[in-house]
């Protein structure tokens, strides 16, 4: 990712030239296609054409493990996150209802 004078960063060819332009308020580099970004306070995750793969309503969003990502919602009303699970496409494996998931040794979620 590459900041821009506003303050927001995109993303940029070896030149410097930006190739995704500069719309989101936090992004991590690319992993196996994907990048997971901020825009309004919510996190989701794009591909390299610049696309929303994942649109951004999450409060976290962590990289993706074997195909899977932890994510959070705010309960309406609650100071405490929940948690759940989804894939590369943005499918839902575990709805975030959870107060506490976590990878185990084996990397799966409890």
């Amino acid at each position: 990712p590459k900041q821009s004078p506003s303050g927001l960063y995109g993303y940029a060819d070896e030149k410097g030239s930006f190739i995704i332009q500069p719309a989101f308020e936090q992004a991590y580099a690319f992993e196996q296609g994907l990048a997971r970004v901020q825009q309004k306070g919510r996190w989701g995750v794009i591909d390299l054409k610049g696309k929303f793969v994942v649109k951004p309503q999450y409060h976290s969003l962590e990289p993706f493990r074997d195909g899977s990502a932890l994510v959070s919602l705010f309960e309406s009303g609650s100071s405490r996150p929940l948690y759940g699970l989804i894939d590369t496409s943005g499918k839902t494996l575990i709805p975030p209802r959870y107060h506490f998931l976590s990878p185990d040794y084996h990397n799966q979620f409890l």
